[in-house]
């Protein structure tokens, strides 16, 4: 099980003209268990690389990040990957479905892939994103922000311990943005799990049980 969350002394360099600058540095937080943390902050400040690098599949420039005590910062790519499949989900700003499978299949695959938790099932979380009705559907038949919320509950599905969320309410509506937080914060609760939320929506980070902002290279709890 993941416990932790954290990140210690991250920084993160790009090129910059003819020299290197840094986004952000000497970089310090954690998610408790049970615990959903919005990240705010203002365009470019570096709110998804940070995330990336949470997550592992970026590579910081310096610190580390840990989940559960492991160092995810440095190890390989398929390291990364056998670290997070039974206990991590991303959702990206863009749903990236596959496209050759129906919605229902989409979230059945995560599902599956995690062993079939017990806890929920790909019906039950399509029906509480109310894109139940257009299960049976391709990715290219529904609208951008049907397929998000499709991406949403595939990332629920697989019953994580951890999710991190680039915008996942971006392209919804008020209404159903507040259902796929609300499904969110709900897991986080009742599993014990946290979550990483980068979002521009204020209402949807007050959703949020913290709210942690990314600004000028530094960080405010």
């Amino acid at each position: 099980m993941i416990g932790i969350c954290e990140v210690l002394g991250a920084g993160f360099q790009f090129d910059n003209a003819e020299r290197r600058d840094w986004l952000f540095r000497d970089i310090d937080f954690q998610i408790p268990e049970g615990e959903c943390v919005a990240l705010m902050g203002p365009s470019g400040t570096g709110k998804t690389t940070l995330l990336h690098g949470l997550a592992g599949i970026a590579q910081l420039s310096e610190g580390t990040s840990k989940l559960n005590g492991t160092q995810i910062s440095g190890i390989s790519q398929r390291e990364v990957r056998e670290h997070l499949r039974e206990s991590v989900a991303i959702i990206f700003q863009e749903h990236l479905l596959i496209p050759s499978l129906i919605l229902f299949e989409n979230v059945e695959l995560s599902w599956a892939l995690a062993g079939k938790p017990k806890n929920i099932t790909p019906t039950t979380v399509l029906d509480r994103l109310a894109i139940g009705d257009e299960r049976d559907s391709l990715p290219e038949a529904v609208s951008g922000g049907q397929a998000q919320r499709v991406a949403i509950a595939r990332a629920l599905a697989g019953g994580p311990k951890l999710l991190f969320a680039d915008e996942p309410t971006g392209s919804l509506d008020e209404d159903n943005a507040r259902r796929a937080m609300g499904e969110i914060t709900d897991w986080c609760s009742a599993q014990d799990a946290h979550a990483l939320i980068v979002t521009h929506d204020p209402g949807i980070a007050e959703l949020c049980d913290r709210i942690v902002r990314l600004d000028e290279g530094t960080i405010n709890a």
